[in-house]
């Protein structure tokens, strides 16, 4: 069995699967198509990460509005963005200005030099809070959890490598990640 990691697929993975250039794919939102089977594998929290002068960063929790007027650091457009559309868009949230950051790292290091706020999966900042470079908060006072699913075409029976690799999949741990 060969694992290839298709980066170009990141935006639009579903499409992707239904041209049948993937087997798999990990996705964050269950869509309604009779052509696909999806597995729960597992969560995550998003949290927002801020400097330490941040404002915020004296807050419990961050409520959607609180995100007004602050500088806002994403890997994706709004529009593809699944918190935005599920959560910040329909508490009208206006930042001042929205900025694309395609690496974890680069985003860290620019809300560590206070150039703005991001939402991240509270284990892609963990070593960046713990080192105490920037502060993550809660998002809203009951949190914001994601549950991530492996989609693939249905089959009768699905491949037996599909059920051992999901398997797999289901036993991670995204704190140790």
């Amino acid at each position: 069995i060969e694992i290839k990691i298709v980066v170009e697929a990141t935006r639009q993975p579903i499409s992707v699967l239904l041209e049948g250039k993937l087997d798999i794919a990990i996705v964050s939102n269950l869509q309604t198509d009779k052509r696909l089977q999806f597995e729960q594998l597992f969560s995550d929290e998003m949290v927002v990460i801020m400097s330490r002068e941040n404002p915020l960063a004296k807050r419990e929790h961050i409520r959607p509005e609180d995100l007004n007027g602050q500088n806002y650091l994403t890997y994706t457009d709004l529009k593809e963005n699944s918190i935005y559309q599920q959560l910040l868009m329909p508490n009208e949230v206006k930042f001042a200005n929205v900025s694309q950051v395609h690496l974890t790292e680069a985003i860290i290091e620019m809300v560590t030099a206070g150039l703005g706020i991001a939402i991240l999966a509270r284990w892609a900042a963990a070593r960046a809070v713990s080192e105490g470079s920037i502060i993550a908060r809660q998002l809203t006072n009951k949190g914001f959890v994601r549950q991530w699913y492996a989609v693939h075409l249905k089959t009768d029976p699905p491949p037996d490598y599909f059920s051992k690799f999901i398997q797999q999949l289901q036993t991670m741990n995204t704190e140790s990640i």
